[in-house]
């Protein structure tokens, strides 16, 4: 089998040096299996989302020094709806002016109801609205609202094989949403990778 991601063990990367009391708060997501359901409807699998999310955490422990790195690594079943909502909420309202806010995602991720979306490991081909997290809500705006000045997005987010069972239409993500957020925020840059569907 073959890894998507694999640091390179001979690449010495020096710790950065982080200025002030400024903390690393990073929430890292690999949802390459996603949760059964009957037949023909559980969301496709997302080929090296997990390791490439286990390969950045990795990394991300190489870069910053341990005392000043709050990292929490979601993988598959851990990345439900519930625990996306809560810990992104939670870690965006603990930062401060000089933390350095980090989010990656790998998994499925597209442009529908209201915007652009990432699924969780529960979401519902049945009920995409209702099971999958509007990117603005539970990211881009809550950053804008915080004292965070200095954030990092990467969305490596493929809408191919997400077929929703229901009414719902869905397309590749909206690059103009991802850029008005870049164009309020600070000190910020995003990262996109996504497979377009048409």
């Amino acid at each position: 089998m073959q890894n998507h991601l694999i640091p390179d063990q001979s690449l010495q990367i020096p710790p950065v040096d982080l200025l002030g009391g400024g903390q690393v708060v990073a929430i890292v997501v690999g949802l390459e299996n996603y949760q059964s359901r009957p037949e023909g409807k559980t969301l496709t699998k997302v080929d090296f989302a997990r390791n490439d999310a286990e390969a950045f955490a990795e990394a991300l422990k190489t870069i910053y020094p341990a005392d000043r790195l709050s990292l929490t690594l979601l993988l598959d079943s851990e990345a439900t709806c519930a625990s996306l909502k809560y810990d992104l909420a939670s870690a965006i309202k603990s930062l401060a002016p000089d933390d350095l806010f980090i989010f990656y995602y790998a998994g499925h991720g597209f442009h529908g109801a209201g915007g652009n979306r990432i699924t969780a490991w529960d979401s519902n081909s049945f009920n995409v609205e209702g099971t999958t997290l509007l990117l603005r809500d539970v990211l881009t705006d809550q950053l804008a609202a915080s004292s965070c000045e200095r954030a990092l997005v990467f969305v490596d987010a493929c809408a191919g094989g997400f077929t929703p069972l229901g009414r719902d239409v869905v397309t590749s993500m909206n690059p103009q949403e991802l850029k008005e957020f870049l164009g309020a925020a600070t000190y910020s840059a995003m990262f996109l990778s996504w497979v377009r569907l048409f």
